[in-house]
């Protein structure tokens, strides 16, 4: 109930502001990056001695697009982005095995999105929903560790 009451609010403001939408036939090209912090969740079984941790990576893109009516545009690009996390694995007291050992794995993977986007903008705001997919490609992964 709360959600719908917030969106409900939302829309209400963006209709008062007043609403136009970007300019048709309109090609745009843009530099995205950011940073990114990946968990993997994963059962592990009958292995209680081993925990996944989230990791922290970092990604950078050229996203394109093409607006083609006043509220409709197909956009996409091209993204590289660390998908890095850790497997720590703690042997019990009573093994000879060395008590402590962790591996960090960094992957590198090329993700190319396909999205149809609606906008509705303002002089001040710009609002643009979109929807579609994308497809990746896992270029490479990188492992380090250490034992204790």
């Amino acid at each position: 109930m709360m959600k719908k009451l917030s969106l409900l609010i939302i829309l209400i403001g963006i209709l008062i502001l007043g609403v136009s939408a970007r300019d048709a036939n309109k090609f745009y090209v843009g530099l995205t990056g950011g940073y990114t912090y990946d968990v993997i969740r994963t059962d592990t079984g009958y292995r209680t001695d081993i925990s996944y941790k989230g990791s922290h990576g970092f990604d950078v893109g050229i996203p394109f697009g093409y607006q083609i009516t006043d509220y409709f545009g197909l956009s996409s690009g091209i993204t590289y982005i660390q998908k890095n996390y850790r497997i720590e694995h703690y042997y019990p007291s009573y093994t000879i095995a060395t008590p402590f050992e962790f591996q960090n794995l960094t992957n590198h993977y090329i993700e190319l999105p396909l999205t149809l986007d609606f906008t509705l903008s303002n002089d001040i705001y710009s609002f643009t929903a979109s929807a579609g997919g994308y497809i990746g490609y896992w270029v490479a992964s990188q492992k380090s560790g250490a034992s204790y």
